[in-house]
């Protein structure tokens, strides 16, 4: 029982301070006040926490972890599995189907993906918005926002491009690559996710309305790269 209620106790600092640092900014959100709205005295939130920085870490790996762990299953259920089984081969500048069939199941399982990224980056908007909020203001934690960065870079200590790398793919991220996911693929999700209710109050759309359309609007941007069996992952060249 003790352990439950200690578990409860910190999910609910969590729960405070993450609703206060997305509605103040890190810096305007003070301890007093988590310790008010909890109702929990400070010792016993810095029991949890020794700083309001260990709070807001916490916070952001726990963001960063889930997010890590939503895609590696993806890859490792998706990607890896169709690369095993011969039905794909990945080169430094596309991806190769060995059927239509199996291009189709492909992407099927990416907008499985994409709609678990996006219903994950929902239930966790306000993180989000403390992300971008403190990259927008120049803040101490502006930085923060280049983990997203990370996610799309062909670097050993990415264990999304290690996974990769495990299924014996020849893929490897160009700089144009890393740029186009992280402008036009993440960027775009998180400020979907930062701006849903503020659109969805003003167009008057559904949530299931909204989402779709998201998806819609992922299948429309990756159009051009489908060629044939084969999906283009690197266009790079100067534009005339």
């Amino acid at each position: 029982m003790a352990e439950s209620h200690n578990g409860d106790t910190k999910d609910r600092i969590i729960e405070v301070a993450t609703k206060l640092f997305s509605e103040k900014g890190y810096d305007g959100a003070k301890m007093n006040e988590i310790a008010k709205e909890t109702e929990i005295n400070k010792a016993s939130i810095y029991y949890y926490f020794p700083t309001k920085q260990s709070i807001l870490d916490h916070i952001i790996e726990s963001f960063f972890s889930d997010i890590m762990r939503i895609s590696s299953d993806t890859i490792l259920e998706s990607i890896r599995r169709m690369v095993e089984t011969g039905k794909l081969d990945i080169f430094p500048d596309r991806m190769s189907f060995a059927a239509e069939d199996d291009l189709i199941s492909f992407r099927k399982d990416m907008t499985k993906y994409y709609k678990s990224l996006a219903e994950y980056m929902l239930g966790n908007r306000l993180v989000l918005h403390i992300i971008l909020s403190e990259a927008l203001r120049d803040g101490e934690h502006k930085a923060t926002l280049f983990r997203f960065f990370l996610m799309a870079h062909s670097d050993k200590g990415n264990p999304l491009f290690a996974d990769i790398s495990l299924a014996g793919s020849g893929s490897n991220y160009g700089r144009d690559i890393v740029f186009r996911k992280f402008f036009f693929s993440l960027m775009p999700m998180i400020n979907f996710a930062v701006f849903y209710d503020d659109y969805k109050t003003v167009s008057g759309m559904s949530d299931d309305e909204m989402l779709n359309a998201y998806l819609r609007s992922l299948h429309v941007s990756a159009a051009p790269y489908i060629l044939g069996r084969e999906v283009i992952i690197d266009a790079s060249g100067d534009i005339d």
